[in-house]
């Protein structure tokens, strides 16, 4: 049994170390075993192994998508030795917080849909599996596996910048592109 580590690990050296890929089912098993125990109860969708300090490719997610219906057992995902194989072009900005970093929100910007590739104990083997994801699920994923390649979601941050709009001038070229003076093309649109 792999020692159980202080909950929530926040000191980010330690966070920042790159996982190691999981060798074989029993090992695999042992990290599924203490996700299991450390998931909390409310307000999380994920724990990474490295969040219990045990540097391993091992994460343990509770999708939104796979979890709808209130008051039924949460389903969980173990992912084991993941890697993101195939991505959408579209991103995402995304309000997002760790475990590791309580109270602690930055906007990321993702990708909306992925493809993760990852391996799940089934008898007594390490099994091959893909899922697709897209929206909440894609960015839990990739935040996942970020915490195993030694990235946080401290890193990601993006700033995002108002949109401000400009004011158009009645006797300005309309923006719609016609040639025509504004106050003779669309100023009335929308009023």
């Amino acid at each position: 049994m792999i020692k159980l580590k202080s909950f929530p690990i926040v000191h980010e050296t330690v966070l920042k170390q790159k996982s190691e890929p999981i060798k074989d089912a029993k090992e695999a098993e042992e990290i599924r075993q203490e996700l299991i125990y450390m998931f909390p109860n409310e307000g999380a969708y994920a724990v990474c192994a490295v969040q219990l300090g045990i540097h391993k490719r091992a994460t343990l997610i509770k999708f939104p998508s796979h979890n709808k219906k209130p008051g039924e057992e949460p389903v969980y995902t173990f992912v084991c030795n993941p890697t993101i194989a195939k991505w959408s072009d579209m991103r995402v900005f995304v309000n997002e917080g760790c475990l590791s970093f309580p109270k602690k929100y930055k906007n990321t910007m993702r990708f909306n849909k992925v493809t993760v590739t990852y391996q799940d104990v089934l008898d007594g083997e390490l099994d091959e599996r893909a899922l697709i994801l897209d929206g909440i699920d894609a960015v839990i994923a990739q935040h996942e596996v970020d915490h195993m390649e030694g990235i946080v979601f401290l890193d990601r941050a993006k700033k995002v910048e108002p949109i401000r709009s400009i004011k158009i001038g009645r006797n300005q070229h309309c923006p719609c592109g016609s040639g025509k003076k504004y106050k003779k093309c669309c100023i009335g649109d929308g009023d």
